[in-house]
């Protein structure tokens, strides 16, 4: 593309534009928008920009802090979490050695368990996800064994129907 052709387009027009092209002065930042696609050429509403993780440690038994401590940051472009999801926990597990809950949005869920899941256990932390309503209740079983997935946990395949479906049926 010509750059002279950039002065007969609007600034919120990016149809055509180069994936990286940001008009922007930080070239290695990503598109963010709240849906879609994140090369920015979808919405006039995306904003270049990086999405930060943090990991906060919080103290659910009494109280006493007066405010969120965060263990863990890192950045990442939009649609890119996959490449440091599991470096601010991490950071938390080198910075105490107490071990809790590990509680992460929907953009965790989708993950290779290499990626995230794996590694969060691994440190001897349980985890928390939120799922969509279609991802909750049975979600499959492992072929040849008496194991259930159900809220993308193993069970055993005994657990009565009402607590397969319990989350279902709350959502």
């Amino acid at each position: 593309m010509n750059p002279n052709d950039y002065s007969k387009r609007s600034l919120r027009t990016r149809k055509g534009l180069p994936k990286r092209e940001m008009r922007n002065g930080d070239y290695q930042c990503g598109w963010y928008v709240r849906q879609g696609n994140h090369d920015g050429t979808e919405s006039d509403k995306a904003q270049p920009g990086y999405e930060l993780d943090t990991t906060v440690m919080i103290d659910t038994k009494n109280g006493a802090f007066p405010f969120p401590l965060i263990t863990g940051v890192s950045f990442h472009r939009p649609a890119e979490i996959s490449e440091t999801a599991i470096t601010t926990v991490e950071q938390h597990a080198a910075f105490t050695d107490k071990r809790g809950l590990v509680v992460v949005d929907r953009a965790f869920n989708g993950l290779d368990t290499h990626q995230f899941q794996e590694p969060v256990r691994r440190m001897r932390f349980e985890t928390v996800y939120d799922y969509k309503y279609t991802d909750l209740g049975p979600q499959g079983s492992v072929p040849g064994k008496p194991i259930i997935i159900v809220d993308g946990v193993p069970y055993v395949n005994r657990m009565p129907e009402s607590y397969v479906m319990i989350s279902l049926w709350h959502a």
